[in-house]
């Protein structure tokens, strides 16, 4: 079931102003609280990172799915972040949340320039991988043979765009 949320305002000013389950119910709230033009709402629609946004005058109406599904690993894996170089040093393992890693299918490579470096890879690109893992010396490990196979397939990459990334798409492909 999706629901129509309307809102005002942005930041600290952010607020909600009604929840609907029709969205010409939603569009009427709109309407009535801030008319403008002949049929009461300039309407704009767009979406963002899968969600539609209706942008009114002065409103938008956000619709979002009830009761999604909540992403779940195979039991005993945890979510990890791996910054490694070229050559395989480690520079950061951070854990994460399962939705996050289930989000990222890309491994990125940032070059020496890149305002995102980190500390330890002042002189060398690096790439950066999410993976599930029992613990980080895991993620490590499966960020090491991810690495490996890019060298190997030779789709380490030389070029990066303005910001000093290139990004590699994975998928659930096993070829890198």
């Amino acid at each position: 079931m999706i629901i129509y949320i309307v809102t005002s305002g942005e930041y600290s000013d952010y607020r909600i102003q009604a929840v609907f389950t029709d969205p010409e119910k939603a569009k009427n709230f709109c309407r009535l609280h801030n008319p403008k033009g002949e049929n009461g709402v300039d309407e704009v629609k767009t979406t963002v990172n899968g969600r539609t946004f209706t942008y009114c005058p002065d409103f938008n109406i956000e619709d979002y799915e009830t009761d999604p599904d909540i992403p779940t690993a195979p039991k005993g894996l945890f979510g990890f972040i791996v910054h490694l170089s070229k050559c395989g040093e480690v520079s950061e393992v951070m854990d994460t949340n399962i939705a996050y890693v289930q989000s990222k299918t890309d491994i990125h490579v940032f070059s020496m320039g890149c305002s995102f470096k980190r500390r330890v890879f002042k002189d060398t690109p690096y790439m950066t991988i999410c993976v599930l893992a029992k613990d980080a010396h895991h993620a490590v490990k499966i960020a090491n043979e991810k690495r490996a196979q890019l060298i190997a397939y030779n789709l380490w990459p030389e070029d990066f765009n303005k910001n000093g990334i290139a990004t590699i798409p994975v998928g659930d492909s096993d070829e890198v």
